[in-house]
């Protein structure tokens, strides 16, 4: 396993989208502007595609239906003025779409979000409370917000709606939505609120108190396929605890007890791995790698130039896992996580066309970097709606391979939008 510095550029640092040859970057540069940059993945050069005034990034969800990326955050207006904001990267032409809320401002700048595949809709966490109020031109002015975009009104602000102002006006650091349909949130305001809470995807309103954490440490959720992961800090001992769950089954390690200089705790996941960023008072940040199969851990990297979240990890679906990260002084890093195990899956759909309550074939292969197959293997197999930020779904089964690498499964669609994603998701 290797982990390594790429590139250090700008403030803040958010991985967007990777091909096989080129990285895109959204970056704050510090002077007033954000930037997408395009970074090759063979040369290491860096240039600039596309630059904003008060352009900031804080989360992707990929727009598979559309072969778009959809980036929250903060933007400039027409007028100069910052506002919560939607980016709509498409890949292919290296173009931008805006889409500013005219009635936010900075309060309420956009910091988390979620496809929620049920009901066809981004679901958008809010920055705190924390700015001069005198100075605010919100219908909103205190934060701590939770908006819900619907799919096809994206591009259209005046129908996004914001359903659930938190208590305290916390920042929405992180939102989930699980196969047992309900959304998870990390909440955080320091000296007021840190904890995890859950309400039901056709609820957003009411809202259960899951995990209550340290006080000024922000915790995170995230959630793949059937699982979910839970990183925080306990509000008592303080203990830095790892929970995840396969299905609705609870599972979880103690990493260890931590001092008064850390201050968030995130974990992303990828296949059976949960990677665990650490941010210390410091502004470095500890990476540990947590195996879910035998619940152990190790430090991949300890002190890290810049505080790490999991909203800046993007996985390329093979490999590399590559890290963006903050600095409030100096330029922030990119860093590339590259695991030591190389397989390639590759699924194919017969018929590729079908409709509601017909039956579809899905094949998958399983074969080392050297294309030799892997037999004996379990693969999962997945039915999602159309837009998704990594494999995420309702399990429909799981197969072993055979001699050649071959796994399949049958399954009868049901009704559906236009369009369905099918995924196959090998965990060794």
């Amino acid at each position: 396993m290797l982990f390594e510095e790429l590139v250090s550029v700008g403030r803040e640092v958010l991985p967007i989208h990777v091909t096989d040859n080129y990285l895109y970057l959204g970056v704050d540069t510090g002077d007033g502007y954000g930037r997408i940059y395009r970074y090759s993945l063979g040369s290491g050069d860096l240039e600039e595609v596309w630059s904003r005034g008060g352009a900031r990034f804080s989360q992707i969800a990929v727009d598979h239906l559309s072969n778009r990326v959809v980036v929250v955050g903060l933007a400039n207006d027409s007028e100069g003025l910052p506002r919560s904001a939607v980016f709509v990267f498409n890949p292919s032409s290296e173009s931008v779409d805006v889409v500013t809320h005219q009635n936010t401002d900075e309060i309420n700048m956009f910091k988390s979000v979620v496809y929620d595949h049920v009901y066809r809709r981004f679901i958008v966490g809010e920055r705190g409370d924390g700015l001069d109020a005198s100075n605010v031109r919100s219908s909103w002015p205190n934060g701590g917000g939770l908006w819900v975009i619907p799919y096809e009104d994206l591009m259209d602000y005046t129908r996004w709606v914001r359903v659930h102002e938190f208590v305290n006006n916390p920042e929405v650091t992180s939102v989930a939505v699980h196969t047992d349909n309900k959304v998870y949130v990390g909440l955080w305001r320091p000296g007021s609120v840190s904890k995890i809470a859950y309400s039901d995807l056709s609820n957003l309103v009411s809202w259960g108190d899951h995990v209550l954490a340290r006080l000024n440490v922000k915790g995170h959720v995230d959630s793949k396929g059937n699982f979910m992961s839970q990183t925080y800090v306990t509000n008592t001992g303080d203990y830095l605890m790892v929970r995840w769950f396969r299905d609705l089954l609870f599972l979880g390690i103690n990493v260890g007890t931590v001092g008064i200089n850390v201050n968030s705790a995130s974990g992303y996941l990828v296949g059976r791995y949960i990677v665990l960023a650490v941010g210390k008072t410091s502004l470095t940040t500890d990476i540990y790698l947590i195996d879910m199969n035998t619940a152990t851990f190790s430090v991949v990297r300890a002190d890290a130039d810049g505080v790490v979240d999991g909203k800046r990890f993007l996985y390329d679906g093979k490999k590399n896992l590559y890290i963006g990260s903050v600095r409030s002084s100096g330029n922030a890093k990119l860093y590339r996580l590259s695991f030591d195990y190389g397989r390639v899956i590759s699924l194919s759909v017969d018929p590729p066309v079908v409709g509601a309550g017909d039956t579809v074939t899905l094949t998958a292969v399983l074969r080392d970097v050297n294309g030799v197959p892997i037999s004996g293997a379990s693969v999962e197999f997945y039915e999602a709606h159309s837009v998704h930020s990594s494999p995420a779904g309702r399990l429909i089964g799981i197969r072993t391979t055979d001699g050649t690498g071959t796994a399949s499964i049958t399954h009868t669609v049901s009704a559906s939008p236009e369009r369905r994603m099918f995924f196959a998701v090998y965990r060794g």
